[in-house]
């Protein structure tokens, strides 16, 4: 739910609450019974979508079971390229031990896809030297165990993206429930505004709860750090590109510079799955993926390597 969403929310929790107690006068009201039923149907509606939102954004379904995968898919194809590694210096393999130098952390910074070529790029690597790796720890067996976790994380992948394209039909339906929502109030608003003459308190107090309330402002949203991979110093002027969780630029579009010493502080940020991308000449690129919850500090610190 978008921070507006949520504001308008919170008033239909307050007029829920003013309805009721007023009931005995407001339900004298010409029609009024039936905008009433209007409204409490939407905001029960909005209720659903929003709490189905919130256990979402807890970790639950498809993003915490991804996110499980990847890193235990990363940990494997790490020792893998460790293994083969070794066995790529024994023969003097100079391609080989190329094609394997990544690091843990470089990883775990990756996107999806990048994990899921590099781990296919491992096994397959793996099978064409089968035969003279059983030495180093790599076997059928395990072999099996890898590739059955590379089927079980390509799976999931798509299924992410479905659950992020949920989401966003999901808040497309709350803000089609909100806008329901506003024309029966607008219905309502127009009622009460009889009871001006006659019952001044009941106008006035009507009127407070009208209003938009909780804007749960926070002092900073996200904090972060860009430094060289060798010098451990901070990097002025890297562009910072925020992306959705399918990596597709935001609508409107956000982009932030790194400061003098390589930070840079956002204020207030919605709450969600994002990926940053990290670009300055001279440096390579870097993307990773952050989880932003409301009420929490999200903190980022990355390295960036020259080329």
């Amino acid at each position: 739910m978008k921070k507006i969403q949520e504001r308008k929310y919170n008033t239909y929790l307050a007029l829920k609450e003013f309805f009721v107690t007023w009931a005995v006068t407001l339900n004298r009201l010409p029609h009024f019974t039936e905008f009433y039923a209007i409204f409490l149907d939407k905001v029960r509606k909005i209720e659903e979508l929003s709490e189905q939102q919130l256990f979402d954004k807890k970790g639950h379904g498809v993003n915490i079971k991804r996110k499980a995968l990847k890193l235990e898919l990363i940990k494997v194809a790490t020792q893998n390229a460790d293994k083969l590694f070794a066995y790529a210096l024994f023969i003097k393999d100079l391609v080989l031990q190329t094609e394997l130098h990544y690091t843990l952390s470089t990883m775990k910074l990756s996107p999806d896809a990048t994990v899921l070529k590099w781990s296919k790029g491992i096994y397959d690597r793996s099978q064409l030297h089968l035969s003279e790796i059983a030495a180093y720890g790599i076997t059928e067996a395990t072999q099996l165990d890898f590739n059955k976790l590379i089927g079980d994380f390509e799976i999931i992948i798509p299924s992410q993206r479905i659950n992020s394209t949920q989401k966003k039909l999901t808040t497309a339906l709350i803000a089609e429930h909100i806008k329901n929502t506003e024309q029966a109030l607008e219905q309502i608003d127009a009622l009460v505004k009889i009871l001006t003459s006659t019952e001044p308190i009941i106008c006035t107090t009507y009127e407070m709860r009208r209003k938009i309330v909780n804007y749960g402002n926070r002092s900073i949203a996200i904090r972060g750090l860009i430094i060289d991979a060798i010098t451990r110093m901070g990097i002025k002027g890297v562009t910072i590109t925020f992306l959705d969780a399918d990596g597709l630029p935001l609508e409107p579009a956000f982009v932030k510079k790194s400061a003098e010493k390589g930070g840079f502080n956002i204020k207030s940020f919605a709450e969600g799955i994002y990926q940053i991308r990290f670009t300055k000449i001279g440096y390579k690129d870097l993307i990773i993926t952050i989880n932003i919850i409301n009420g929490e500090l999200c903190k980022i610190n990355v390295e960036m390597v020259k080329i």
